[in-house]
């Protein structure tokens, strides 16, 4: 049973950037099969530029408690997966 101070989230209050084709979204799992070569990269040394990743966004103005588990195949040291807060 879930306490006063744990509650789940509003699905209906996430927004998407760049929408992914696969994704699974529940009060309890949100999970995000993307495709290669996507991300937010910006002005690197070399003049790279790519804006496509995915990002899934929600307003909130309560304390929380957010618990992640990343899962992905790198090929090159380049390959990242990350969470942002803001």
């Amino acid at each position: 049973m879930k306490s006063e101070k744990e509650k789940t989230f509003d699905i209906s209050k996430l927004k998407w950037i760049n929408e992914p084709e696969k994704y699974k979204i529940s009060s309890e799992e949100i999970k995000i099969i993307t495709k290669p070569e996507t991300d937010f990269w910006q002005r690197t040394y070399y003049n790279f530029r790519n804006d496509n990743a995915h990002a899934l966004i929600m307003e909130i103005e309560d304390d929380f408690t957010f618990t992640v588990q990343t899962t992905f195949n790198s090929k090159t040291n380049e390959n990242i997966s990350f969470t942002l807060f803001r």
